[in-house]
């Protein structure tokens, strides 16, 4: 037997996928208050045992810190708990038809969702080094162009396109959640 929604087999009578099992509040919860104070423990964090004063901070890497973390912890909470958490941040459909296999079992992930997993963790490296922010928001696009036209047209993306288009939009995901709570925190310690 196979889940109607995900595709993927059946472990018993249920499926721990995000779109058939009920998602608890407290889950939903928990994933919206990581998003929101990993940053401000990292970056309170740096400020308190650098020199460098808050408004000096590179706040897209530190904003990528904080969000490749929260996803690490997600990553591991699944590995070893069978949580939710994961699929839940990206919202992700797991359907069996858009994910890689791995030892003939599923990722947890859809491809699209593992290349911005991956894409998370090698823009590290580019918010460190520093590159025009709008490089940042262009290579979203080709997410959203392959997206629309799937979701509006016949045609059919592949697996390695999903990635990819993921891997690049995983910049904009940085840099959308960088911004956010650099004004978020820039509020909070300001005040402090």
């Amino acid at each position: 037997m196979y889940c109607t929604k995900c595709g993927r087999k059946l472990q018993g009578e249920n499926c721990q996928c995000v779109k058939t099992s009920k998602v608890s509040s407290f889950d939903a919860n928990f994933v919206l208050w990581a998003l929101l104070f990993a940053p401000l423990i990292t970056n309170g964090i740096i400020v308190n045992i650098s020199s460098t004063e808050f408004k000096n901070l590179n706040y897209l890497f530190y904003g990528n810190l904080s969000l490749a973390i929260i996803l690490l912890f997600f990553v591991l909470l699944n590995l070893l708990f069978k949580t939710k958490h994961l699929p839940l941040f990206f919202n992700c459909h797991q359907r069996v038809e858009r994910s890689f296999v791995v030892c003939n079992r599923p990722l947890v992930l859809c491809a699209r969702c593992t290349g911005i997993l991956i894409g998370v963790y090698f823009s590290l490296i580019i918010t460190y080094i520093g590159i025009p922010m709008y490089i940042y928001f262009i290579s979203g696009i080709p997410l959203v162009v392959d997206g629309l036209v799937q979701a509006k047209t016949s045609y059919i993306s592949n697996n390695l396109k999903r990635f990819t288009t993921g891997f690049l939009f995983a910049l904009t995901l940085v840099a959308i959640y960088s911004i956010f709570n650099y004004y978020l925190q820039f509020k909070i310690f300001l005040n402090f």
